[in-house]
């Protein structure tokens, strides 16, 4: 597969539209010189921190792209661009651009979930540009683990909320999409629940009550090798560890959404992570 750029004057880019419509003008002003941005207004209103237009355009691009956490067609051309644009910022050695776009990203692709994205809107795809998408996230699953194995003691440095926005986006990028998207929705360890088998229906469950962790049944793992990163459960406890951890992610609590549970009405047992995506986005 190979990672391709759709042309800024094609017209799939009126039909591949993300949150607010057509997202080629963000896409065009990043593709270019940094310097060269024009002056745009801002999607986050809320966002008052100080940023160059360029940073502004990336801001509206992903805004664009993860609204609500929804997932948007527009990605499909989107991704390989902001790819790119990571390239660029590693060629210089940009380390916050980095943090950004991965955190970004990751939570672009998190919103990647199946039975979110419409399955007749996919069938017509030209093939290509499906190929290019999947190049792309290949490309930046690479570009992720080299960051993560070479910055880490950069990474422990940050803000406790700018690790946490990184780790999450980490796990879109590596293709943790349910995880990444319940985290960025739930708050204070909440994990809502419903049976993909009966009517059974919790959103009042947290992590970190001892009832609820005695009904899970966490399961053994075997210790990170610090470089392989197809395993959530193994990589991401132990980072968060060497990292110090934060409220939301809490490298005591997380091994729990990897665990087993059993519907308390009809029996069935799952993954933990099976029933709370059931809940966040089931049908």
């Amino acid at each position: 597969m190979k990672m391709t750029l759709t042309p800024l004057d094609s017209p799939l880019w009126e039909v591949y539209r993300g949150a607010y419509g057509n997202v080629r003008e963000e896409v065009a002003i990043l593709a270019g010189p940094e310097k060269d941005a024009p002056e745009v207004g801002r999607l986050r209103r809320l966002d008052t921190a100080e940023k160059s237009d360029f940073q502004v355009a990336f801001d509206n691009l992903c805004e664009n792209l993860s609204h609500q956490m929804t997932f948007y067609e527009a990605l499909y051309l989107a991704l390989p661009y902001m790819v790119k644009l990571l390239s660029r910022k590693i060629a210089e050695n940009d380390f916050t651009w980095q943090v950004n776009i991965f955190s970004e990203i990751g939570c672009c692709l998190a919103t990647d979930i199946p039975n979110q994205r419409s399955q007749e809107f996919e069938a017509a795809m030209p093939l290509e540009i499906l190929e290019s998408y999947q190049a792309a996230i290949l490309r930046l699953q690479e570009y992720a683990k080299k960051f993560v194995l070479n910055n880490a003691d950069k990474i422990g440095a940050l803000p406790e909320w700018d690790i946490e926005f990184l780790l999450v986006g980490l796990l879109g990028v590596f293709g943790n999409h349910a995880l990444a998207s319940i985290l960025i929705l739930s708050d204070d360890n909440n994990c809502g629940l419903a049976c993909p088998n009966c009517d059974f229906y919790d959103e009042e469950s947290y992590l970190d009550d001892p009832d609820f962790q005695a009904a899970i049944e966490t399961l053994p793992t075997e210790p990170w090798d610090g470089q392989s990163f197809d395993q959530p459960q193994v990589w991401l406890p132990a980072l968060l560890a060497k990292l110090g951890g934060s409220e939301k992610l809490n490298p005591e609590l997380l091994p729990y959404y990897f665990g087993n549970f059993t519907c308390p009405e009809c029996g069935h047992q799952a993954p933990l992570l099976e029933f709370a995506q059931n809940c966040y986005f089931g049908d």
